[in-house]
């Protein structure tokens, strides 16, 4: 029997088929956090010319420098707190690289300075001033030949762009613009809560100061173009960071050509994001680390920094260790590296990188309207939008819209206190987690409740047991134990039952039992979802946001305002 190929009834039933799943509810299946929609299927219709636009846009591969080991180069923190872990592991981590940042050494007593010249260090990383006293202190121990990685964004204040420039041309001047690079810490906004496009836009409009500072001095801008890296933070929006990191190359090709100099490779380095590390269930960052380095690999970064699990925590010997492991894994199990841009091809990342690119030009084109990176800085307006876009994201996680898991869902027993360690406060850009607010009420509800809790229910097995699973998953994000329970005589042993269900049986069954239960077990305390028909004294009231309700639920058994 012969098969007939018609192209275009084939791509009508895969219209059709579309759209059914879109009517049926499963599409767009997320609205990101960027704005960009994620739809259930993809066509190559979906692709827009909006790179095809932007004339030339065609590489979106790394710069491709010194990948010896890996397809990307493997940089970790070095730093006086984690040295002597990273010395006892450095005859093991075979192609990892170093970044020295120079002004935590320059606090220390320089007592190992010895020991770093056995490094393989990368970069010496710091404000100017920092780096060029860091610099001479290393070359008077044959430690020579460090590329120099100047950071912008995270210097930088309103107070201090003319002091800042002078030591940016002091730097690029004494040392003829080699080795010498400038990096745009984009990681400091997207790490304070501002959104991937925004930090994007701010680094590049900090690139146009810069360039148009060397315009001033003489500077041979192609050189210029070529010294700039972009530190950018990668969340586990697998998709979306991968489209965001590609989006990136090709805006950065269109900002060249506006300055009519022969394109320069952008060297993208990328760290697994500050902001979704937890102190709840640390364990989960390896998951959360290991999900973004893959992204940022996928996405064709040249350079990835993966976050040791404990870095929002007490150190933990091992967690070095294991950051470098996801390198390896990477690298040697998955292969990741042997593909240059692994995405390519694929209609879904075409797509986010087509809409991503247009929000990311949008957006420069908008801080360059409004003056510039400089100005929004002195104005406020840039604090101000990464203010919002902060608290944003805290009512998107609070609600429960983002899921972080072990921490807004899916949450263990909290077994001991929480140890929490900060970055140093920024007071332009301060470090924001988003896990911080769930941290705060935990502690504050620690040793409240002692023993397991009993979801006890009724009526319906599937209704109830899917009522016990809501009221269990709430009291784990608390930190509390919880089970569901059917056996009402061994619920009521406990000095707490939660009482739950969806049915009239369940409403009737409780209704009727309620007011012997209190005269046998007087000192139980009942608590329930707020319903007119079940006569419990605490009640806990439904709210928009599942963070509330877990702030209600806290106050009813310990009391107080926990807001």
């Amino acid at each position: 029997m012969t098969q007939k190929n018609d192209t275009a009834s084939t791509f009508g039933r895969w219209s059709e088929l579309s759209a059914s799943v879109s009517e049926a509810g499963y599409g767009p299946v997320w609205h990101t956090e960027n704005g960009t929609e994620a739809k259930p299927l993809y066509m190559k219709e979906d692709v827009h010319p909006f790179l095809n636009d932007m004339k030339g846009v065609q590489n979106l591969l790394r710069a491709g420098a010194n990948k010896s080991t890996f397809g990307w180069r493997a940089l970790q923190l070095l730093t006086p707190q984690n040295e002597k872990s990273v010395r006892q592991a450095q005859q093991e981590m075979m192609g990892v690289e170093w970044l020295l940042p120079a002004d935590q050494w320059n606090k220390a007593t320089y007592r190992d300075i010895e020991n770093i010249a056995s490094y393989r260090l990368a970069f010496l990383t710091g404000a100017p001033d920092d780096v060029l006293r860091c610099q001479q202190k290393l070359n008077e121990r044959s430690v020579k030949d460090i590329n120099l990685l100047i950071d912008f964004l995270s210097v930088v204040d309103e107070r201090a762009f003319d002091v800042f420039e002078e030591s940016v041309a002091k730097v690029w001047e004494q040392q003829n613009g080699e080795n010498v690079f400038f990096c745009l810490n984009t990681d400091r906004l997207h790490n304070s809560g501002a959104t991937q496009q925004t930090a994007l836009a701010a680094g590049m409009s900090a690139v146009v100061d810069l360039i148009e500072l060397g315009k001033e001095r003489d500077w041979d801008t192609s050189k210029l173009f070529a010294s700039f890296v972009l530190r950018v933070s990668v969340t586990g929006h697998f998709f979306e960071e991968i489209a965001s990191l590609r989006a990136l190359r090709a805006t950065w090709d269109q900002l060249q050509r506006n300055y009519d100099v022969s394109p320069q490779p952008l060297q993208i380095f990328a760290e697994t994001a500050y902001r979704t590390k937890a102190a709840i269930d640390e364990e989960g960052n390896l998951l959360r680390a290991m999900n973004e380095a893959f992204a940022a690999v996928v996405g064709g970064a040249d350079a990835v920094t993966i976050l040791p699990f404990d870095s929002s925590s007490k150190p933990r010997p091992a967690a070095w260790r294991y950051a470098y492991n996801m390198h390896v894994i990477l690298n040697e199990e998955a292969g990741v590296g042997a593909v240059q841009d692994p995405a390519a091809g694929s209609y879904a990342v075409e797509s986010l990188t087509e809409s991503a690119a247009q929000k990311l030009w949008q957006a420069f084109l908008q801080l360059e309207k409004t003056g510039g990176f400089r100005a929004n800085i002195e104005n406020g307006s840039l604090s101000k939008q990464v203010e919002v876009e902060r608290q944003q994201l805290s009512e998107t996680v609070k609600k429960g819209n983002m899921v972080l898991v072990g921490v807004n869902r899916y949450a263990a027993e909290q077994k001991e206190e929480i140890s929490h360690y900060e970055r140093q406060e920024d007071a332009l850009f301060p470090p924001y987690r988003t896990s911080m607010p769930f941290e705060d009420l935990r502690t504050k509800a620690y040793r409240t409740v002692a023993k397991s809790i009993p979801v006890l229910t009724f009526g319906n097995v599937k209704l109830a047991k899917r009522s016990a699973d809501e009221w269990i998953d709430r009291l784990g994000t608390i930190g509390w134990a919880a089970y569901w329970e059917q056996n009402e005589e061994e619920a009521l042993e406990n000095d707490i039952v939660i009482l739950c269900g969806e049915d009239e049986v369940w409403q009737r069954q409780v209704t009727n039992r309620m007011s012997d239960w209190q005269q046998t077990h007087p000192n139980v305390r009942f608590l329930c979802w707020s319903t007119e028909d079940v006569p419990v004294k605490e009640q806990i009231e439904r709210a928009s946001s599942r963070f509330e309700e877990c702030v209600r639920i806290v106050e009813r058994l310990q009391g107080g305002d926990h807001s």
